[in-house]
């Protein structure tokens, strides 16, 4: 592919501060869609999976009886589930599959603030601003980046009514990552939860702004752990409606703080196998757990000092020795001869 070539990519991300619209929306449509320009294999992938679907249903009907419909759908949708399963593996072990082309951009630190200066422009339509919001927040994730205005600045479009909100909160989802403090992405939590999780909202605003603050608190888990009431508010949500989407929004939520650090969560909603889990946990398994949930602590337990294994032992001092060896110097004689103190043994008799 052309744009692999790292010239080809920084020339054209450089032409997203073009003066022309047209000519930005274009750099940024690049960013976002590079990787359409892909041979479209959904025709072959397609026949496949029916071919794959045909075979269960026949190994289903071997197996169990009753309408051939309804087998057929239900091999659809547990073949379904294990390729979604199977795409979550893979873009969690290959960032490169996510954004590519954003790995090639030079300085990205740099480039990032200067992208975030043109959303800020008050020139700048809102089109432009909506894809180039989008870009910078695939940027930040992907190069664990901190811009720390952003997630504050996307709150101003956190509304319900607003046009292209879903691409909004995505962004800001993008750009979340454990080196962010918590004090920068609580007020956009806060706003999420404000304007999307209230009695006031539907069932599917509650759904979007849930599915937002749990992939947020995933990937950043030490921001409600700050601000137990509020995660124990949202988690409330899978009890207080009835709506499938509603519910299982809200559970995620709270598996994410289950397997993380049980003890913010109440104990009703820690489960029967995590409350038996946590009668026989030691000091260390609460504080590991705890360290989980803590900004920094992850990364900084049990660190040292990089190649501090590599200083030879040759070369090393000892403190023993260099004691006996300045005793000795202390005993020595010393007499003046001229201008200088020299040994009483090298003096000639």
């Amino acid at each position: 592919r052309v744009w692999r070539d790292t010239a080809t990519v920084n020339a054209i991300a450089k032409a997203v501060f073009h003066k022309d619209s047209r000519m930005s929306e274009g750099a940024l449509h690049f960013l976002l869609d590079a990787d359409a320009t892909a041979p479209d294999t959904s025709d072959e992938e397609g026949g496949r999976d029916m071919k794959e679907i045909q075979a269960a249903v026949i190994a289903d009907r071997q197996k169990r009886g009753g309408d051939e419909t309804k087998r057929k759908k239900r091999v659809e949708r547990n073949l379904a589930q294990l390729r979604r399963k199977q795409a979550e593996k893979e873009s969690g072990h290959n960032i490169a599959s996510y954004a590519p082309v954003l790995l090639e951009i030079h300085d990205a630190q740099q480039y990032a603030e200067r992208l975030f200066q043109l959303i800020r422009r008050r020139s700048t339509k809102f089109q432009t601003k909506a894809l180039a919001i989008e870009v910078l927040g695939n940027l930040l994730g992907v190069r664990e980046l901190l811009v720390p205005e952003f997630h504050s600045y996307l709150c101003r479009y956190v509304k319900r009514k607003q046009d292209g909100v879903s691409r909004i909160l995505n962004a800001g989802v993008a750009a979340t990552h454990s080196e962010i403090p918590p004090d920068v992405l609580y007020p956009f939590i806060r706003c999420i939860a404000d304007e999307f999780v209230t009695d006031a909202a539907t069932d599917n605003g509650i759904t979007v702004g849930l599915a937002a603050i749990g992939e947020i608190s995933n990937r950043a888990p030490y921001v409600l752990a700050e601000h137990v009431d509020l995660l124990q508010d949202l988690i409330s949500y899978k009890d207080a409606r009835k709506s499938k989407g509603v519910v299982s929004a809200a559970r995620r939520l709270m598996q994410v703080y289950r397997q993380l650090d049980p003890n913010l969560l109440k104990s009703r909603d820690r489960g029967r196998e995590t409350n038996m889990r946590m009668k026989t946990m030691t000091e260390e398994e609460r504080a590991k757990a705890k360290a989980m949930t803590t900004f920094g602590a992850a990364k900084t337990a049990g660190a040292e000092i990089p190649g501090i294994n590599l200083v030879d032992d040759e070369d090393s001092v000892d403190l023993d020795e260099e004691d006996s060896s300045s005793e000795d110097d202390d005993n020595v004689e010393f007499v003046v001869d001229g201008h200088e103190r020299v040994p009483k043994h090298l003096l000639k008799v």
